[in-house]
């Protein structure tokens, strides 16, 4: 039955395109022998086919061709060729004709227009991107999440990046940060502003006979290991993506890998950080005099934090479980182990200092 359905209605396209309608009725009837019975509609909308008697226990299939209803049994099958009035096509070209299409900076609205106002005297515009292309290409990372932002910027210093993050947050405009976008959990990627690390992150400095380096997020694992490889060390990380992700996604993200385990992941090798923080204030933890100054302007950060640490150290049963789930390789939701053991900042680090 089912192919004899499939014939009748492809013979019946073939019978309006050669007779545009007329004599739909007999032809149809002809080819469909298999059938009990088949009823089809004039072109002209007539009624002749309704009158036609159904057989007991035949079926009904009606070609319309007529977008009026039609009165009376409802058939079982309907082949309808007439486009209704509001069809998707008609919709779609309607649309299109009627509402122009934004990209860009021309698609840019509220806080996101002010914010690209804004940053025009402190990043030249060779750096900001809004087109569809480079949004769409920085919209995804090494994880399978696709976010297209709004606007991207490549930043090339700290004192650009302090003033991007307080323009954002005058605008209320959210920022994400990306160095190798190599993220397999989509940290990289945004719907608002992304704020892209340039090549330009590259300071550098050796000390304690290769005990000791610090650097900018601009640079490569892989290559910090060749700086180190004279001293005959390395740092402690080694992800599988060694030789793509920058220093500031391993700090960020508090990298491991397969073979250094959770004695030797960033946490547990990073020895300071100098950090720009949501406000565009620096914090510089190897320098006594930014850590009293930050304790003073940022007094309700230092007491929540050192508050919501001796709540939970004050559990012993929290903290011994907080401490056996991260003895483990532990790197979902927040690092919280920092609570039960020495201090750890980690926001948008602007040098590091680890331990190799």
């Amino acid at each position: 039955m089912r192919c004899d359905l499939w014939h009748l209605y492809v013979t019946m396209q073939r019978l309006i395109v050669r007779t545009g309608g007329v004599g739909v009725k007999a032809s149809a009837r002809a080819v469909t022998h298999g059938l009990r019975s088949v009823h089809t509609t004039p072109p002209t909308g007539s009624s002749s086919a309704e009158r036609a008697a159904h057989e007991t226990g035949s079926m009904s299939i009606v070609l319309n061709t007529s977008s009026a209803p039609k009165k009376g049994k409802v058939p079982d099958f309907i082949i309808n060729h007439v486009a209704p009035i509001h069809s998707g096509s008609q919709w779609l070209q309607t649309k299109r004709q009627s509402e122009e299409e934004k990209f860009g900076e021309a698609s840019l609205e509220g806080g996101y227009k002010q914010f690209r106002e804004d940053i025009k005297g402190v990043v030249p515009d060779s750096r900001v991107f809004t087109d569809p292309l480079r949004t769409l290409a920085y919209g995804t990372d090494a994880s399978f999440y696709r976010l297209v932002p709004k606007i991207v910027v490549k930043v090339h210093d700290e004192a650009e990046m302090i003033k991007l993050i307080q323009l954002a947050a005058k605008n209320k405009t959210p920022i994400t940060f990306r160095a190798g976008g190599t993220s397999l959990s989509g940290q990289a990627i945004t719907d608002s502003i992304l704020l892209k690390l340039g090549h330009t992150w590259r300071y550098r400095k050796i000390e304690n006979d290769g005990k000791l380096i610090t650097v900018e997020p601009g640079w490569i694992l892989g290559q910090v290991n060749r700086m180190l490889a004279p001293y005959g060390r390395k740092l402690g990380p080694d992800p599988s993506s060694i030789e793509s992700c920058w220093i500031g996604g391993v700090v960020s993200n508090n990298s491991s890998g397969m073979c250094c385990g959770v004695l030797q992941n960033t946490y547990h090798t990073i020895k300071d950080l100098r950090l720009v923080m949501h406000d565009g204030t620096i914090l510089d933890t190897a320098d006594p005099i930014s850590w009293a100054s930050f304790q003073r302007t940022h007094k309700n950060i230092v007491d929540g934090v050192v508050g919501l640490a001796d709540r939970i150290r004050s559990d012993e049963a929290l903290t011994a479980l907080i401490k056996k789930k991260f003895s483990i390789k532990c790197t979902t939701g927040y690092s919280i182990n920092a609570l039960v053991g020495e201090s750890y900042l980690c926001v948008c680090p602007k040098k590091s200092r680890q331990m190799v």
